[in-house]
């Protein structure tokens, strides 16, 4: 029953491209994401090229108009689609790390803890999130085709994964991470020669070249130099270089106790939700602190093939390209931004309630009970804050005016909460 919400606007109702529905499709695959709204002279630093749920978009206009239910069924298919998937590849990769009882089998718990996290709601949720689902749908079929090759060293496979690496990047180009997590994912669960790691990752690099062509060809750059001096699209336009750094140092502090607690959560990070900070600041050298220690614990664990190594460098291949540390992205954070690096989190707890079930340590007592109490109130706990979000994003009326409460400092938010109660003051006839 909910209605189009926030960016659906831009890339749905709004956008002149999108409704022209087939006849659309050409200027979706050559321009900007932003062009059938703003014209294709008003891009965001870095361009915004993720034609592939765009088009999706324009099909569904053309069979059956703005019917937003269509949006969110087509929506709820592929992330229950994307989380069949991710259970199987886990299988593929965690094949050692069975156990007695089915619920302790470390894929299903991590696909379980995956399924139901807060964080995501925003994704599914908001009918533009499509990008993120299809981005990681086609990242983890190429990462399950480059294992496949690595069991049978069979040419087709490395084509279907080149193929389908090709759509997840032209469906979000966060995707580029996996050209990393691939190669990584065979080093720690595979029997892979250094003749497949060079095959594998060439036939990745040649796929990235490819997306890139295609990239550059639509948009006239692959990534442009423009400085965005607007502070709504580049919220580091008043900091110094300093400050710059160490607030986003401080951003990965808020995400770790997002993907713990989920609690409160908001669409909008916008400034100055997030304040400006200095290095002296203990909320920038607490993070510096613990990441550092991760950082150690990966790299100590590298060679040994540990689960929490892997789990640690899933989580910070997958979140450099949105960290803002590589690229400015616009905004100090967003929780869709967690979407994939999501993974890593739930391996790690995944681990901690199989120690505590005592699966594969003999020389220890188990406490099956706890740990199953523990993944119960673990899942109903997240099961519940993801329902209860949802009512949020009903509508992009509903969702700002329930956020600005939560983004108090937010120029943006509380612009358009203003905005939205002046409009309704104006229809109000009491």
């Amino acid at each position: 029953g909910h209605q189009y919400a926030l960016d659906d606007d831009l890339m749905i109702r709004d956008n002149k491209f999108t409704k022209q529905g087939f006849s659309g499709l050409g200027k979706i695959l050559t321009t900007d994401a932003l062009a059938g709204v703003f014209g294709e002279q008003n891009l965001l630093q870095g361009g915004r090229y993720r034609p592939l749920s765009q088009v999706c978009f324009a099909v569904e206009y053309e069979l059956f108009g703005l019917n937003p239910f269509i949006g969110h069924f087509i929506n709820v298919l592929l992330y229950g689609l994307l989380c069949v998937l991710l259970f199987h590849v886990l299988r593929k990769i965690f094949k050692n790390y069975t156990s007695s009882k089915w619920y302790f089998g470390l894929p299903f718990l991590v696909t379980a803890l995956f399924a139901v996290h807060p964080l995501h709601t925003e994704v599914v949720a908001n009918i533009k999130g499509r990008d993120e689902i299809m981005s990681l749908l086609g990242s983890l079929g190429a990462l399950w085709f480059a294992l496949k090759y690595c069991e049978n060293r069979k040419p087709l496979n490395l084509l279907w994964g080149a193929v389908i690496f090709i759509f997840a990047l032209l469906s979000k180009e966060n995707a580029a991470t996996f050209v990393a997590v691939i190669p990584l994912t065979m080093y720690f669960f595979s029997e892979a020669k250094r003749k497949d790691y060079l095959i594998v990752t060439a036939v990745l690099i040649a796929a990235f070249a490819v997306y890139a062509f295609i990239r550059y060809n639509a948009l006239g750059f692959f990534m442009n130099s423009y400085e965005e001096t607007e502070l709504f699209n580049n919220p580091f336009a008043e900091a110094s270089v300093s400050q710059k750094y160490a607030t986003i140092v401080y951003t990965w502090l808020r995400y770790l106790g997002l993907i713990v607690f989920a609690y409160p959560l908001t669409h909008d990070y916008y400034p100055y939700q997030v304040p400006l900070l200095d290095w002296s600041d203990y909320r920038v050298i607490l993070p510096l602190i613990i990441f550092t220690a991760l950082a150690i614990i990966a790299v100590i664990k590298f060679r040994k093939k540990s689960l929490v190594s892997f789990a640690i460098l899933f989580f910070a291949v997958t979140f450099s390209i949105q960290s803002n540390l590589l690229l400015n992205i616009g905004t100090f954070m967003n929780e869709r931004f967690m979407f994939v690096s999501l993974v890593g989190f739930c391996i790690v707890v995944a681990l901690l309630i199989r120690w505590l079930a005592g699966d594969g340590q003999s020389d220890r007592k188990p406490f099956q009970k706890a740990a199953l109490y523990m993944l119960v109130l673990v899942i109903a706990v997240y099961s519940v804050m993801t329902f209860t979000r949802n009512f949020a994003w009903k509508n992009s009326e509903t969702l700002v005016l329930t956020d600005v409460k939560t983004s108090v400092n937010s120029a943006r938010c509380n612009y358009i909460a203003g905005f939205t109660l002046l409009e309704k003051a104006r229809k109000e006839q009491d």
